[in-house]
């Protein structure tokens, strides 16, 4: 027996109200319902509540709930989805919850319990609901209902009772300060409304979907937990997108998101569905491009996660082009052999999605050519129910949908259009901000560009004249340069300076104040005093200024350097990246590199074409 059934055991005052609250949230279909029953909703949830010491989980007493919800919550949440194992914290967490009327916290217990149990989900998400609806907060409302909608779309795939679940918590979510959750909302509806087959409104709201979970995604900023869970819905929102722009036959966008989708997809455990999510999507994608092999290996690699969480949907769709590509290979009795693994899910689960129809008239048409009357009367049979059952869903869905989600939209864009009145002159002022900073902008870049020129010509004038480049040594010590004492190995290393910057040594990358010291045998301390002596500064702006200096002069002198990349003359100048000898170029030069270049060239083309005229 699980824990889950444990829960059950003792019939008590508590349990037995628990299961009126769960019998009557089921049951709270219509509006007339819910105003109806509310009354006595409240007051079942009140006695459940002061009732709480009667046990539920008699296995795991706390009476005195020593431990906070934090604390509580993290020692469950280590366990992995459906472990009923769970339950023996996750119980205490809800007993504290009722306990002290703590209806938040009570809510979202009941919404964990979801995850960690096998056979109960509905049962939780009724009490869920119930205790979200006595916190009377809009967001824990929205989220109880939002969860119960999930169970109804993943673990049963029954999109009708999805969709009011959907719709209730699109309701409540509306007065919530929770983007997170409306998007995920959203998400879903975007997902229904796919199933029905309007790809492009579909399509529009997946792109919202993407640009608010990527933002909070990427925004380094974010907790982790909140990364992970947006992470989590780009990637859905991404694969969703891809699945819409499939059967809407745009192969080029298809291609582009997986190739996305896989790229941002962490390889671990936790994100091993999303992977193979994309897998699949990547068989479909060769099977439209005619590369069946292709196909078949990409959606044989998507199965067994797939398979291992009874995802029969898409296991379906995974074997309906399984199927399809090994008949167009020519084996078409494999292909056969996984069609009729689609009809065993459909009489199972009495489930379908649209586009694997096609699945019955295949396997029609392969029993009539075989002449088996009887298999061809059955999958005619069963191409019947699946029309029926595709009439009966969509003419559902396509009601609801049109009624309750798309005719709120039309009054909030009527409202959008009201209040756009009110903005025209919010939106002037807008405007002539926006043109002042524009001519602003262009100042600056006048002003930019002429400091530019400037530095250039400064630059050019030095280079003409030799002034304000390093030059070496006089090997005479002059007397105000008397503090160092040891004349004779002052004078040594001076001529050892010089002849190092007349061979240009300094180029060497590699280079470092110890090496040039053991060099000039002489220690770091003493070299150092000697250069910032007699070069009037320290020893890396004495390397960089002779490397800067050597690179400008050949740049100056050598027209080939004018095609180098700044990689390249970072190389040939001694830097080990690109980064700091442009800096450090800027520095010492007063201008990029790449502004010296530019400038250089335009004065060449200048005199190249006065000495054509």
């Amino acid at each position: 027996m699980s824990n889950d059934d444990i829960r059950f055991v003792n019939i008590n005052v508590k349990d037995l109200l628990k299961k009126m609250i769960n019998l009557l949230a089921r049951n709270l279909n219509t509006t007339q319902n819910i105003m109806m029953n509310h009354t006595f909703l409240v007051i079942c949830v009140f006695f459940l509540t002061t009732f709480n010491s009667f046990p539920a989980y008699s296995q795991h007493k706390n009476s005195n709930f020593p431990e906070g919800f934090d604390q509580l919550r993290n020692k469950y949440m280590r366990y992995e989805e459906n472990d009923t194992a769970a339950f023996k914290y996750l119980q205490q967490f809800l007993n504290k919850s009722s306990k002290e009327k703590n209806f938040r916290q009570l809510s979202r217990g009941y919404i964990d319990a979801i995850y960690f149990s096998k056979t109960n989900k509905l049962e939780y998400a009724d009490s869920a609901i119930a205790a979200a609806n006595f916190s009377k907060q809009e967001d824990f409302i929205a989220r109880a209902y939002l969860s119960k909608g999930s169970i109804y779309y993943f673990n049963y795939k029954q999109y009708q009772k999805a969709l009011n679940e959907y719709l209730k918590a699109h309701k409540f979510a509306e007065k919530s300060d929770d983007d997170y959750l409306k998007n995920r909302i959203i998400y879903q509806l975007a997902v229904v409304k796919g199933y029905l087959g309007y790809y492009p409104e579909a399509i529009e709201l997946l792109y919202g979907c993407i640009d608010f979970f990527e933002s909070k995604y990427n925004n380094p900023e974010s907790h982790p937990n909140i990364k992970f869970n947006h992470q989590k819905g780009y990637l859905n929102s991404i694969h969703q997108l891809a699945q819409f722009h499939f059967n809407n036959g745009d192969n080029a966008k298809v291609d582009s998101l997986v190739r996305i989708g896989l790229s941002h997809t962490p390889s671990t455990e936790a994100f091993s569905l999303e992977q193979s999510s994309f897998y699949k999507l990547k068989g479909m994608h060769y099977y439209s491009v005619k590369n069946y092999s292709k196909a078949i290996e990409y959606l044989k690699k998507s199965m067994p996660e797939i398979v291992r969480i009874n995802d029969f949907a898409q296991l379906s769709i995974i074997h309906f082009y399984l199927g399809k590509s090994f008949i167009n290979m020519g084996n078409e009795d494999e292909g056969i052999a996984h069609l009729y693994k689609i009809d065993s899910i459909f009489s199972k689960e009495k489930f379908l999605l649209p586009e694997l129809r096609n699945t019955y008239e295949i396997l029609i048409s392969h029993h009539n050519k075989s002449n088996q009357i009887q298999e061809e009367l059955y999958y005619t049979n069963q191409l019947l129910k699946a029309n029926h059952y595709f009439l009966s869903d969509f003419k559902y869905l396509s009601q609801r949908i049109s009624k309750d989600y798309d005719n709120y939209n039309l009054s909030q864009q009527n409202k959008v259009l009201y209040t756009k009145t009110n903005r025209f002159l919010l939106l002037l002022i807008l405007c002539i901000i926006g043109i002042f900073l524009l001519i602003l902008k262009v100042y600056l870049q006048r002003v930019k560009q002429k400091k530019i020129i400037d530095s250039y010509n400064k630059i050019i004038t030095a280079l003409k004249k030799e002034t304000g480049f390093l030059k070496p040594n006089s090997i005479d010590i002059p007397k105000s340069k008397s503090n160092i004492q040891n004349s004779e190995l002052l004078k040594e290393i001076l001529q050892k300076l010089a002849f190092f910057e007349s061979s240009e040594k300094y180029l060497d990358s590699e280079l470092t104040q110890a090496k040039l010291a053991v060099h000039f045998k002489t220690n770091t301390s003493y070299l150092s005093q000697i250069i910032n002596e007699y070069k009037d500064m320290n020893y890396n702006d004495y390397i960089n200024t002779l490397r800067i200096n050597y690179i400008t002069k050949q740049l100056y002198i050598d027209k080939k350097y004018l095609n180098y990349s700044i990689e390249a003359l970072a190389e040939k100048s001694g830097f080990s990246s690109r980064q700091v000898f442009s800096n450090v170029f800027f520095k010492i030069n007063n201008l990029r590199p790449k502004d010296f270049i530019v400038n250089r060239k335009n004065e060449l083309a200048k005199v190249k074409e006065n000495v054509i005229q």
